[in-house]
């Protein structure tokens, strides 16, 4: 009887890790779903082989500011240049709107990452990656398995995370030649996504576990970490190097921010608010909702010792969100809105017709996304 009963426990327990490990791989699944298309699940969303494509650039003749529609469209801007990606292909558009950049591409899942002076653009269910300078010279990139996620920093170096046989994820690390210069094999963690610090020092990696959501952060000379924070039952949806001295993790609940060594030194509670949508620059901007859709909601700004920079009551959806350079931009079904990072208003504009998305360019000027062409507006 005493054998039985224990074989009983011994099943249960069983049955537990396997409901729980299930449980772990759909949320990772619903956190890198969430992280690659944020932007679609918002109302506007609604409506190792290197290669050298070539340093020299030839313009594409097409009318200014006008795209491939194509599905699953994903936009970024960077420098005051434009990439968009859909499941047809890339193209790139410099600061007067002529592409710059164009390539045929079959991607089951498009997604685009960037920073002040570069872009990643890559298949998120597929193999190949594709790396832009401003000026629109294109590198290739082809790993041996799935690619999950890919980041690329300031100067041109890139994390990207992919399947790995035999450990849950791996992490490797390119500079801007596209040479590896660090992997790292996560054999206990489901690795969400990594980014490399501004100074090409560090990397950070997020990911989720049995305990919870994890940030661990390497130096790229050492193979031990230099530290690592695990919040329990706990997950986090995204990551970000506001600079050198600042990681800034975001989960449904709140912003936590850590050192170097992945000390938490701050944190920004939603009390109680729905996480409608965000963005993460030097610092974060978030809009926080009574409800998970309509209804009034909370734009705020918060620095990275986690007090308030500028927060505003709302009385309608926004449709997109951007920061960049100090500046907040805010879609609304009606209008478009630029503030200061304290969200002081700098200007705005009613004339957005058939818009989906609005993005801000490094000289300050916002680019109204529709499907198949954008508009360059400046607010101030």
């Amino acid at each position: 009887m005493e054998q039985r009963q224990k074989k009983k426990n011994k099943k249960r327990e069983t049955i537990r890790t396997v409901l729980f490990a299930l449980i772990v791989l759909l949320l990772v699944f619903g956190a890198v779903t969430a992280l690659l298309y944020r932007d679609r699940l918002t109302p506007s969303g609604l409506n190792q082989t290197f290669s050298d494509s070539g340093s020299e650039v030839k313009e594409v003749e097409s009318d200014p500011f006008t795209y491939e529609s194509g599905s699953m469209q994903s936009f970024a801007a960077f420098g005051n240049n434009l990439a968009v990606a859909s499941s047809t292909g890339y193209q790139m558009l410099d600061a007067k709107g002529r592409t710059v950049s164009r390539e045929v591409l079959s991607m089951d899942a498009p997604a685009v990452s960037v920073s002040e002076n570069w872009c990643v653009i890559y298949d998120a269910d597929g193999q190949e990656l594709r790396v832009l300078d401003v000026n629109g010279t294109t590198k290739s990139l082809k790993t041996t398995d799935r690619i999950l996620s890919a980041r690329i920093n300031a100067n041109g170096y890139l994390a990207v995370v992919t399947e790995e046989t035999g450990y849950k994820a791996a992490v490797t690390v390119y500079d801007n030649e596209l040479r590896r210069i660090f992997v790292w094999h996560s054999g206990a963690a489901y690795v969400i996504a990594a980014e490399i610090d501004p100074n090409n020092e560090m990397l950070a990696t997020l990911s989720v576990d049995a305990e919870g959501g994890k940030l661990t952060v390497f130096a790229l000379d050492k193979e031990q970490p230099l530290g690592s924070f695990t919040s329990e039952g706990e997950l986090f949806w995204d990551l970000h190097w506001m600079d050198k001295a600042y990681v800034c993790l975001l989960s449904e609940e709140r912003l936590v921010f850590t050192n170097e060594k992945a000390e938490v030194l701050a944190e920004y509670g939603y009390q109680g608010r729905y996480l409608l949508d965000y963005d993460l620059e030097n610092c974060a901007a978030l809009l926080l909702g009574d409800h998970r859709s309509g209804g009034n909601s909370l734009l705020v700004t918060v620095a990275t010792d986690g007090r308030e920079r500028g927060s505003v009551e709302l009385q309608q959806e926004v449709y997109s969100l951007d920061l960049r350079g100090g500046k907040v931009l805010a879609l609304y079904a009606d209008k478009l809105e630029l503030m200061t990072d304290q969200l002081g208003v700098l200007g705005s504009t009613e004339e957005i017709l058939g818009v989906k998305k609005a993005l801000l360019r490094k000289d300050g000027k916002s680019l109204l996304l529709g499907a198949y062409a954008a508009e360059l507006i400046g607010l101030y």
